[in-house]
């Protein structure tokens, strides 16, 4: 579950649908504001998400929102933690100046369902959700 002592980020991605589950539960425009979000690094006991909307970094840095993801955090993986929302940008300077291997294990979000994609021949097709 860590690395060394410390929490893992690959802990942290693969609980991931259960902490938003958890969340939901809790709060659910928590939850909502996590559907945006993705885990990417771990800074000793601080866990560092990232969103690509300002209004979802801020919401989550806020203090109620950001309590309520810690103490799920915290619980799950059974030690307190730390919660910062940053823009991708950020990453780069807090992993060494890289975001591959902050962002190498997080999984792509899928669009949403409904969404239409755009094929190479410039025709489009619907979404499914596998």
């Amino acid at each position: 579950m860590t690395v060394d002592g410390a929490l893992a980020i690959e802990v942290v991605v693969d609980l991931w649908v259960k902490i938003r589950n958890d969340v939901k539960a809790v709060n659910r425009r928590v939850e909502a504001l996590l559907q945006q979000v993705d885990p990417v690094h771990v800074n000793g006991e601080t866990v560092i998400l990232t969103s690509p909307y300002e209004f979802h970094r801020n919401r989550l840095n806020s203090d109620e929102v950001r309590h309520v993801v810690e103490d799920v955090i915290s619980r799950l993986v059974n030690r307190r933690v730390q919660v910062s929302c940053v823009a991708r940008e950020e990453i780069a300077a807090m992993v060494g100046g890289s975001t591959t291997a902050a962002t190498t294990s997080v999984a792509p979000m899928a669009p949403p369902l409904g969404a239409t994609n755009v094929l190479a021949n410039g025709a489009s097709s619907p979404s499914k959700a596998d």
